[in-house]
């Protein structure tokens, strides 16, 4: 069982950062500052999202035994393939609107008579050719499979998404629903966004299913562990840098200001 199969399954919460910085130091740097897993992104960042770079990050995460999945930049046969072929221990599929969709993600993570992915036993997953299929297969088969609900349409037909075998987890792209619904200004924090979110959690939770959160802060982090989320993200790995660059910049300008007043 992979480890954070095992974590989850465990009822352990997990704690996670999104990975924008395609640089596999970011990833060696958050492993080393105690966080359990890593989601590398290829949807929303630019530059070589399924060739070296997203092995070299995954190969990273392992070094620092730290867990990490691959957030796709669509729900396609091949992103998914191409994904976990990198040896990651799951995927995040994104903008999921039905239980049609979920299937065809379900599908495209498993090998046949299960689903239709892709069979390459050179790949790095698969040990290079090394190691033996049927062992490569039953590690291959416990691979997460985590959807995002990020539109309306999907938080509709939650509960049938939810009913779909093959899924382990849900998560709500806080950031897509709010602007669908038009609450960009205020955007996750908005009322009518929290209300999808926590009708989501109800029906994900219900259905024995892990739910994945994302909690910006403190009081967030606390609030969805409460309501049983498993897999609480906490920031990105560029925010830790813009903040860093942000305070460091903030008590400069402190300090020239106190040297003019003088």
């Amino acid at each position: 069982m992979n480890n954070l199969r095992r974590k989850l399954k465990a009822g352990e919460v997990v704690y996670s950062c999104y990975g924008m910085l395609a640089e596999p130091v970011w990833v060696d740097l958050v492993g080393a500052a105690g966080f359990d897993m890593m989601v590398l992104d290829c949807e929303e960042v630019a530059g070589d999202n399924y060739g070296a770079a997203i092995e070299n990050m995954v190969r990273a995460a392992d070094a620092a035994q730290m867990s990490s999945c691959i957030r796709v930049v669509e729900n396609i046969p091949g992103a998914i393939n191409r994904a976990l072929n990198t040896g990651t221990e799951g995927i995040f599929i994104p903008h999921v609107r039905s239980a049609d969709e979920a299937r065809a993600a379900v599908a495209a993570a498993r090998y046949a008579p299960v689903g239709c992915r892709g069979a390459a036993p050179v790949v790095r997953g698969a040990g290079y050719g090394v190691r033996k299929w049927d062992e490569y297969y039953a590690a291959a088969e416990e691979a997460l499979v985590f959807i995002m609900v990020e539109d309306k349409e999907g938080v509709s037909n939650i509960e049938e998404i939810v009913k779909v075998p093959g899924i382990d987890g849900i998560m709500v792209g806080t950031w897509d629903l709010a602007v669908e619904l038009g609450r960009a200004q205020i955007g996750p924090t908005h009322p009518e966004v929290t209300a999808h979110v926590d009708h989501v959690i109800d029906v994900t939770v219900g259905a024995g299913l892990v739910m994945a959160a994302q909690a910006w802060s403190p009081e967030a982090t606390a609030k969805y562990a409460a309501r049983g989320c498993q897999l609480l993200f906490v920031s990105l790995d560029s925010l830790f840098l813009i903040d860093g660059i942000t305070k460091v910049r903030n008590i400069a300008n402190e300090l020239e200001s106190a040297e003019a007043d003088a």
